[in-house]
């Protein structure tokens, strides 16, 4: 039961220290410095890759047309290590997925545990 007239005390964090608010912003700067290169790579590859899917159809309407076993040796070789690059650029970015959503989660918790006074 409040009694009238009393008030909450107000809840607050204790303030970081120094070297907690530089360890932070390293990691934030690290992160985001990580996150931009794979930004910038993006868009250096986009272009580049825009155009493969149109390139495998022509090879594919061409493979009728191969008498040699040697030529398709090496369409099927280039093939089976491009699956195993797109392969391992895919783990590398569903992992990268999971550690965005990791970090979202954890910011949004985070900020649901910090106390915002009312506005007067």
């Amino acid at each position: 039961m409040a009694a009238t007239g009393m008030q909450m005390p107000e809840a607050t964090a204790p303030e970081p220290t120094a070297d907690e608010a530089l360890a932070t912003w390293q990691t934030v700067v690290q992160a985001a410095w990580g996150l931009t290169n794979v930004r910038v790579g993006a868009k250096d590859i986009v272009p580049r890759v825009t155009g493969v899917a149109e390139a495998l159809e022509a090879l594919r309407a061409r493979i009728a047309e191969v008498h040699q076993r040697q030529t398709l040796e090496v369409i099927e070789d280039e093939m089976h290590r491009a699956r195993a690059d797109l392969a391992e650029l895919q783990h590398l970015v569903q992992a990268m997925e999971r550690r965005i959503d990791e970090v979202l989660g954890a910011v949004r918790d985070r900020k649901g545990t910090l106390y915002t006074p009312p506005r007067e």
